[in-house]
């Protein structure tokens, strides 16, 4: 019998997972380009939800840098109804 794919199940397990790594680079205080794109996916995987704004906005200086203020600013927007901000449209 083939193994089904649970989305949810799959959804869960990667966020347990980046929580988990998160967890360790608060531990040792460590910033480094990858842990400033792992907290940018953990906020966008995320969307809307508080706790993960309040996460990503209480992060010392050092790690929030422009690309993790731009994803605070969609999960924000997304957060508040504003799916134009979210998903702007070029002019």
């Amino acid at each position: 019998e083939r193994a089904h794919f649970d989305p949810k199940l799959n959804h869960n397990q990667l966020l347990e997972s980046l929580k988990w790594l998160l967890r360790e680079y608060s531990a040792v205080e460590h910033i480094s380009e990858t842990r400033i794109e792992m907290e940018c996916l953990y906020i966008l995987l995320n969307l809307g939800e508080p706790q993960a704004l309040m996460r990503s906005v209480s992060l010392n200086k050092g790690i929030r840098q422009k690309l993790l203020r731009h994803s605070e600013r969609i999960s924000l927007a997304w957060y508040l109804g504003n799916y134009a901000r979210v998903c702007p449209r070029n002019s």
